[in-house]
């Protein structure tokens, strides 16, 4: 693991050759580059998000011997042998191998940044929990659909966009474990959007019935639990309302 690691992302010895520098390179978040979570283009620019260096080194451990999961962490994914063995790897900083500050580091990805024993022993029990339920292929592949959603959604890309929220809706229809209910109805008030904006005639019977969907959620929710229970606020409830209101839906 700790060869991968060096062979993929360096080392911090100050004595490294020139063969020892970086294969990969962790690119900056605020780049907003879907390109940096497609693995073919990763590998050939030898840079991308550590998601996508995650399942690279993932890959690379496995091939030699050393099977390898993804731990389905805040913020970032960690990788972890599949067996017991303490160690982790933190492709978010840089190929880093963890183990005694693991627990740490999780704690403070949670919102415990105290560094005492109650913040310790916080970040040990979330690490024993991801431990015994490793991500699966979907949760993998759900990951970087979020991703993808949240860049779409930056740069205006209503296509692909549209996609990345379609295929969500069809990992979770097979996993609910790889995408929350929330996520889902995030994703089904994002597709709707998309249907409009693009004016997808063939699909505009489900644009109107996701956000009709989406609001009877949301009324059934108020009535059970108060206005303030819901995925919405009055102003996002309005803006679908009005939507549905719109013309193009009445044809």
């Amino acid at each position: 693991m700790e060869a991968v690691s060096s062979a993929l992302f360096g080392s911090d010895s100050p004595d490294d050759s020139q063969a020892d520098r970086p294969f990969f390179s962790d690119c900056s978040p605020d780049d907003n580059d879907p390109m940096d979570l497609f693995l073919d283009d990763v590998i050939e620019r030898r840079s991308g998000l550590s998601l996508s260096l995650s399942l690279i080194a993932a890959d690379a451990c496995s091939a030699l011997g050393v099977p390898m999961v993804g731990l389905n962490s805040p913020q970032h994914v960690l990788v972890a042998p599949a067996d017991s063995s303490p160690f982790l790897l933190d492709c978010a900083g840089g190929g880093v191998l963890r183990d005694d500050d693991a627990a740490q580091l999780l704690a403070e990805r949670l919102g415990r940044e105290a560094n005492d024993e109650e913040a310790l022993a916080y970040g040990q029990t979330a690490l024993r929990a991801l431990r015994a339920a490793p991500m699966t292929p979907l949760q993998w592949a759900a990951r970087v659909l979020r991703n993808l959603r949240a860049i779409y959604t930056l740069n205006g890309d209503v296509v692909k966009l549209l996609g990345a929220c379609d295929r969500l809706r069809q990992i979770a229809a097979h996993s609910r474990l790889a995408v929350s209910d929330q996520e889902m109805r995030e994703c089904s008030a994002q597709l709707a959007l998309c249907i409009w904006a693009l004016r997808c005639e063939q699909r505009r019977d489900e644009a109107r019935a996701l956000l009709q969907g989406l609001l009877r959620y949301e009324r059934e929710a108020a009535e059970r639990f108060g206005d303030s229970f819901g995925d919405l606020d009055a102003v996002e409830r309005g803006r679908l309302e009005q939507l549905l209101a719109e013309p193009w839906f009445e044809q």
